[in-house]
Parts: C-alpha cells; structure tokens; sequence
C-alpha cells in the first residue's frame, strides 16, 4: 500500500497575483474523472471516515484549512498550492474546518458506493 503524501503544486507569481496548476502525470499522478468541493462545512464536522478500493484521490484548501487524519499521520491543509495525494486503501477522516473552508477534491473514478470500504 502506497502512502498519502503532500504535493507541492507549481505557482506562477507575477505582479497580477499567483496562478496554482497542477498536470496530470507530473504533480497529479491520475487521471480527473470527477471533482467535488466541501462549502459552508460546520467547524465540528467529521467528513470521510472510509477508504476507496480504487479511487485515488488528490486534496487542496482552496481558502481556510482542514486537518485530514490517516492511519499514520494527520495533515493540516491551508496552503492552496499545497495537496494531499490519497491512494487506495488509505482510510482518511476529514476535521477541524475553519468557517470559511473550500475543500476541492480530485478523483480518479466516478462516484461508485461499491469502492468504498468503511
């Protein structure tokens, strides 16, 4: 099993503000197939809980932070330049929201419920 690990996405600065990309096949290491974001989230919510069989999943604080705890280790994000690469088989739980998080979230799959494992 692959661990999940931060990847530090490129900036582009200029005196117009910083541009953040990431490509598929360098910094994001899957293909798209869909995306979602979490708004307007309770600061006390718990979100995740589960790991994919299949999915590989890329998270970023767009704005505000979350703490994204694995079995190893728990991740603060709040760097919008700043992912975390989850492979398959990596249970994450999502916590500590600030009021004004935008979680994006990347996948590999259309959402399937089978892929779940809770």
């Amino acid at each position: 099993m692959t661990a999940p690990r931060l990847i530090h996405l490129a900036q582009y600065i200029d005196d117009r503000g910083v541009l953040v990309f990431g490509e598929i096949g360098s910094e994001l290491p899957f293909i798209v197939k869909r995306a979602f974001w979490m708004i307007h989230t309770p600061t006390s919510a718990v979100r995740g809980r589960h790991a994919h069989k299949e999915c590989h999943q890329f998270l970023v604080a767009l704005k505000g932070s979350v703490s994204v705890e694995t079995p190893i280790v728990t991740y603060r994000l709040g760097i919008p330049h700043v992912g975390l690469y989850v492979p398959p088989d990596n249970s994450i739980t999502l916590s500590e929201f600030t009021n004004d998080s935008v979680i994006l979230v990347l996948c590999s799959h259309k959402y399937d419920k089978s892929d779940y494992i809770l």
